[in-house]
């Protein structure tokens, strides 16, 4: 039997369970991949057994932005600070995101509602749909307000429930990390106190999955996209897979 070890890393820091002064917020990629080479050394500097087993890393959604510049961090740098080589055997991202000027234009979401048949046999919301996605509003902001739009129409045809932006064919019970069943239990004090995170008392109190904080202080110094990177990876031989 082969044994997988799958270690969860809250990044950037910030969000999650982990923290840090404001002023220590990440603001690029390129710092991403530096935190996350940090963390390896700590890993490995606890569990030292590790260190020969193939390591992937992999994510999904925005880890398309983080993935492929962590990897190139740790490519670049080759070995932890003993001067052991970082095993990094590949990476997968599911559902990335990889460039948003590309992926996230209101032109792209109102064909892609379009054409797959999200609307049914509602010409008007059709007709709508792309109507929204020529405005101001939803050229600069296309994701949210294409997603409100489409989830405000679901919602009236199906008892108020949303509708999964990864999969559209499934629902969603919940509006955001906190409401969530996965948060609660986060922020719940006696997992906490399993995790070992009450003990400190600069730790959060409520988990949350992202932070508006940590986000726009990443937006507002904003990397090249990542499928800029992917290449320099693949020309390194580190094998990639991207899936949907």
């Amino acid at each position: 039997m082969r044994a997988i070890y799958l270690p969860t890393v809250e990044q950037p820091v910030g969000v999650g369970y982990s923290f840090a002064p404001t002023s220590d917020f990440v603001k690029n990629e390129t710092e991403v991949a530096d935190d996350f080479y940090d963390f390896l050394t700590g890993f490995y500097s606890i569990f030292p057994e590790t260190k020969s087993y193939n390591f992937y890393v992999t994510g999904e959604s925005y880890a398309g932005m983080y993935i492929p510049y962590i990897t190139q961090g740790l490519a670049q740098k080759a070995k932890l600070p003993d001067g052991t080589p970082i095993n990094l055997n590949g990476i997968l991202v599911i559902d990335g995101l990889f460039n948003a000027a590309i992926q996230e234009t209101s032109d792209l979401f109102a064909k892609f509602l379009d054409e797959s048949g999200f609307f049914g046999n509602d010409a008007n919301a059709k007709k709508s749909a792309y109507a929204l996605s020529q405005t101001p509003e939803a050229r600069k902001d296309a994701f949210n307000r294409m997603y409100d739009f489409a989830n405000a129409w679901y919602k009236g045809r199906n008892a108020g429930r949303s509708f999964s932006y990864y999969n559209i064919e499934k629902e969603v019970t919940y509006t955001d990390g906190r409401e969530s069943a996965m948060g609660r239990y986060l922020s719940d004090a006696r997992t906490r106190e399993d995790f070992h995170v009450s003990s400190n008392p600069s730790a959060p109190t409520v988990w949350q999955e992202c932070s508006d904080q940590v986000g726009s202080i990443l937006d507002a110094n904003e990397s090249p996209p990542s499928d800029k990177v992917l290449p320099v990876i693949i020309d390194a031989g580190i094998p990639v897979t991207l899936a949907v």
